[in-house]
């Protein structure tokens, strides 16, 4: 029974934030709203080239993390055979890993053997990026650690969205929430996971 309300409560909160930032948009009470619409504006305003995406995933270690995870998101909206790859697989994992031990993504990192790191950690667009590209992976290969920090940053990003965000990553941070919800829900109803209240 405890696991059931913990679910109940799971889905009424996330409701609750979706249904607020939709109304953002003038679009409150459409559910039917997956958010891909949000994700799709978003790449395309982004004008990447494929040259310039593969440019930034050639050298993951050399440009700015924002560069990266933009041209892992909308060229793993075209083909998510890269999320294959292994090196982009291993920037990935890196920062994941990074954002669970600090709680901080930053603007650049040098190859992870050196764990060295530049700039701000305050772009909430690193954060966004990070958040989507892991749910890409997770619908993959649905590693629960991967759910895990999807979890944790859409919390962050939830937290933020009303003051602090502007408009195109509330936009994102919808299509992450419903992306979220709809696994959240996937592996409640399969069984396969419990949700307790802590």
């Amino acid at each position: 029974m405890r696991t059931n309300k913990t679910m109940i409560f799971y889905r009424y909160s996330r409701d609750e934030v979706i249904e607020r930032l939709l109304a953002r948009f003038g679009s409150s009470g459409t559910h039917s709203t997956d958010g891909s619409f949000f994700l799709e504006d978003f790449t395309d305003n982004l004008h990447l080239q494929s040259s310039e995406i593969s440019s930034r995933l050639d050298n993951v270690w050399s440009a700015d993390t924002r560069h990266v995870l933009q041209a892992i998101c909308v060229r793993s909206l075209r083909d998510s055979s890269l999320l294959s790859v292994n090196s982009v697989w291993q920037y990935l994992e890196f920062l994941r890993v990074c954002f669970e031990v600090s709680g901080k993504i930053y603007d650049r990192y040098s190859e992870p053997e050196s764990r060295s790191r530049s700039g701000s950690w305050g772009d909430m667009e690193n954060y966004m990026l990070l958040g989507i590209n892991l749910m890409f992976l997770y619908q993959r290969n649905h590693y629960l650690d991967l759910l895990n920090t999807i979890l944790k940053v859409n919390d962050l990003l939830q937290l933020l969205s009303e003051q602090y965000l502007e408009d195109k990553l509330v936009s994102l941070l919808l299509y992450s929430l419903t992306e979220e919800r709809k696994e959240m829900l996937a592996l409640y109803e399969s069984r396969e996971f419990r949700l307790t209240a802590g």
